[in-house]
């Protein structure tokens, strides 16, 4: 999963005072793999310093019409 670089960045720079989001590209086929929550809760728990709400997952609309309940339900885990 690509999102420690991500989460280091946002350590990083809160650590010189600036607090900042940042999105990442996800797809839907990303969303729709076992274990993914859990995996990305695991990575925030490496980094407790930041924000879940900082890390923002971007997904194209289109690929997300597809299986929508499935990318809600992955959503409300956070």
């Amino acid at each position: 999963m690509g999102y420690k670089h991500p989460l280091t960045q946002i350590s990083h720079w809160q650590s010189l005072g600036f607090h900042l989001p940042v999105s990442v590209n996800s797809s839907v086929y990303q969303l729709q793999q076992g274990g993914f929550a859990a995996s990305l809760a695991a990575l925030l728990a490496d980094h407790p310093e930041v924000n879940s709400h900082q890390l923002e997952l971007e997904i194209l609309e289109t690929s997300v019409l597809s299986d929508i309940n499935q990318v809600s339900a992955t959503r409300s885990y956070f």
